[in-house]
């Protein structure tokens, strides 16, 4: 980033303790009885994600490595107003659901007709889209400026292969990809699946990101930002300019298109996006500088973390040519899926052995409890 280090750890520090106040308050009112907060100690009520340092990474506190989890039963919210799936479990707007866990299973859905696959050899993606992982390597610049040097594909000798390419496991990278649900009467024609990535730099001036390509997409140099997620910013590609004048914010979005497809990229935080090559877009995972830029910060980018992305790729064939309007929008499915993947179901347990649905917590398996 852009801040001291000194800085970031207090920002982390009170975002931390915020984050944890929340979580707190939910616990003690989320279950519809009077006993609520008396129900939510008696059986340990808690937020499930949770980290234990304020720039640690946050992990599911309630799901084990080992899949001994699998099947425990935990409490969802739905914060937004429309319909969220956990499994097989779907959660209306505004409600409280029992369900059970895994929510994210890796892999495809039954009956799924994205035509997912995967090379046999490094486990990344080659269709429908085709993922890449890439390096920039340079020898100057700092937290605001970036000056490109040697672009080269990230190479991992050790690499695990799991599920037939749905998950991957190097010593510095772990990428799991789900493909989503799509709800009926959403989204015709479309395709979403989500990117995780774990990652953990720290090797010297290195800027990592994944490149994401969709051959058939003829976007004739094109390629649209958001500025804020509201307001949007359509940019040309030139050969003629440095590489780093067109490398742009991504508050939220990044997306490409020609008149038969369209491939848009969310995410849950602000990155560096850019489209150098015709139908790709690059995400910005993380960058560590040795140097100082000159530009008042007065140090290098030397505080990396173990760090979570998720990106959610959208490929849509229909209802993104609205010929009505001049500039470019992003459909209704589009912007209702990074809602959610902004505002996922909130997600609690117990560590009593007793399944959810056998105690008295006023929430009921299968008729929703509506919060007032």
């Amino acid at each position: 980033g852009t801040a001291k280090t000194a800085v970031v750890e207090d920002y982390a520090k009170r975002i931390h303790g915020a984050i944890g106040y929340v979580q707190e308050w939910i616990v003690q009112h989320i279950l519809k009885t009077k006993e609520s907060k008396q129900l939510a100690k008696q059986w340990d009520l808690h937020a499930c994600w949770q980290s234990n340092a304020p720039r640690g990474l946050s992990q599911n506190t309630c799901e084990s490595s080992s899949g001994e989890s699998k099947g425990k039963q935990v409490i969802l919210y739905n914060p937004l107003e429309k319909e969220q799936s956990c499994g097989s479990v779907s959660v209306p707007g505004r409600t409280v659901r029992i369900g059970t866990l895994p929510c994210d299973i890796p892999g495809p859905l039954p009956g799924s007709t994205a035509g997912i696959k995967f090379d046999d050899a490094t486990g990344l993606m080659f269709e429908p889209i085709r993922e890449e992982w890439m390096v920039w390597k340079v020898k100057s610049g700092g937290a605001y400026l970036f000056f490109p040097s040697t672009l080269t594909s990230f190479s991992e000798y050790d690499i695990h292969i799991e599920q037939g390419g749905y998950v991957v496991t190097t010593k510095n990278w772990k990428r799991t990809v789900v493909e989503r649900k799509i709800p009926t009467g959403d989204g015709e024609g479309s395709t979403v699946i989500d990117f995780i990535y774990e990652t953990n730099l720290q090797s010297a001036n290195q800027e990592w990101f994944a490149r994401f390509t969709a051959p058939d997409i003829a976007n004739n140099g094109v390629f649209h930002t958001d500025l804020n997620g509201y307001n949007f910013d359509t940019h040309h590609f030139r050969s003629d300019m440095p590489i780093q004048s067109q490398v742009f914010p991504m508050p939220t979005h990044a997306s490409i298109e020609d008149d038969k497809k369209r491939m848009t990229i969310l995410s849950e935080h602000a990155q560096g996006t850019a489209s150098l090559e015709e139908g790709s877009i690059d995400i910005w995972l993380d960058r560590r500088l040795n140097q100082d830029d000159n530009r008042g910060l007065g140090q290098g980018v030397l505080d990396n973390v173990p760090t979570r992305t998720r990106l959610r790729v959208v490929i849509e064939t229909k209802g993104f040519d609205d010929s009505r309007s001049p500039e470019f929008q992003i459909t209704p499915f589009c912007k209702q899926q990074w809602k959610e993947l902004n505002h996922p179901l909130e997600m609690f347990g117990t560590n009593s052995d007793k399944p959810l649905d056998t105690l008295d917590l006023g929430v009921s398996v299968d008729k929703e409890t509506t919060r007032s």
